[in-house]
């Protein structure tokens, strides 16, 4: 196996618990949209939620990418008080969203005996910004919702 090579096993339990988390928190399915193989996780959106994944067998990042009033409808519809995307509130309420989809998807691939660990949800949020991420074969799904869209970036591979 290539090192660039993405282990399509850990794709499906982020989006089944992508799903899950949006039906307990938002009452609602996402979608599948489209699917596409790219050349890294680079967010397509003006958010960015970005999740190191480690384990004694894996690594990689997944990243979670949303336009920015979609950010704003799925933090108001939780919390009404935050409005601002400036705030720390904003980042942290997003960055607990994708930190509850990754722990499901840890507790999948706990049952299957897999150790992995998720790092803190690093949230990026603005228009044009630039990051650099590891140049990793990269799944990319979108899911809609009543909210909108959203795309799981998900670039893990075996060691």
């Amino acid at each position: 196996m290539e090192s660039k090579d993405l282990d399509i096993t850990m794709v499906n339990p982020f989006l089944s618990a992508a799903n899950d988390v949006f039906k307990q928190l938002y009452s609602c399915d996402l979608k599948k949209g489209s699917i596409s193989i790219r050349k890294d996780p680079t967010a397509t959106y003006d958010v960015a939620i970005i999740i190191g994944i480690t384990g004694n067998a894996h690594t990689g990042v997944v990243v979670f990418s949303i336009k920015k009033y979609t950010a704003q409808k799925l933090v108001s519809h939780l919390d009404a008080s935050i409005q601002n995307e400036k705030d720390q509130a904003f980042s942290d309420a997003l960055g607990e969203i994708a930190n509850i989809i990754s722990g499901n998807a840890m507790a999948v691939f706990s049952a299957q005996g897999m150790k992995l660990n998720i790092t803190t949800p690093s949230v990026i949020i603005g228009e044009a910004f630039e990051i650099h991420l590891l140049d990793q074969t990269t799944l990319s799904t979108e899911m809609s919702s009543p909210f909108g869209m959203m795309e799981v970036n998900v670039a893990i591979k075996k060691l």
